[in-house]
């Protein structure tokens, strides 16, 4: 199993999933990865949220990525998601789809599906709406994020 380093271990951690089931029961195929940053239940928006960031080791094709926008139950109408690499590459901006999220709340979840392959180095989550992006102390502030991608062996 391969693993992989995030930029900050209480922020994010990658996790290679296997056959076996991945993060809260989720089943993914074998090299599928997951960053997963705290998106617990208890949020808040009482505090400028921190940037949000993650590393990669290989290139990745990511395939999946989540915001949370719970905005004090008035959800927020989806905008976009964007990954920025430490060189100021930018990958998106991607227009998400809105879903209902904790309390039936509109628009909570912000959904993109890219299907890009980015380069490995450091990111930063770019949300359009930073204002309503979820967070609280237990994610450090730092904005509530899923990133779901495939390693891409580099060439050799």
């Amino acid at each position: 199993m391969t693993r992989f380093i995030a930029g900050s271990a209480f922020v994010a951690s990658l996790i290679v999933c296997g056959i076996a089931a991945c993060a809260e029961g989720e089943n993914a195929p074998a090299a599928k990865i997951l960053l997963r940053v705290n998106n617990d239940e208890r949020v808040h928006q009482d505090s400028k949220v921190k940037t949000t960031t993650f590393n990669v080791t290989v290139p990745t094709k990511i395939t999946y990525v989540w915001t949370y926008h719970w905005n004090n139950r008035m959800g927020k109408e989806p905008g976009t998601i964007a990954l920025k690499h430490e060189d100021g590459t930018v990958y998106g901006p991607w227009k998400t789809t809105g879903r209902k999220g904790q309390d039936n709340v509109p628009n909570a979840n912000w959904d993109a599906e890219p299907d890009v392959v980015i380069k490995k180095g450091r990111y930063t989550v770019v949300d359009s709406d930073p204002s309503s992006w979820s967070h609280n102390e237990q994610s450090n502030n730092h904005g509530f994020v899923i990133v779901k991608g495939i390693p891409i062996p580099e060439k050799k």
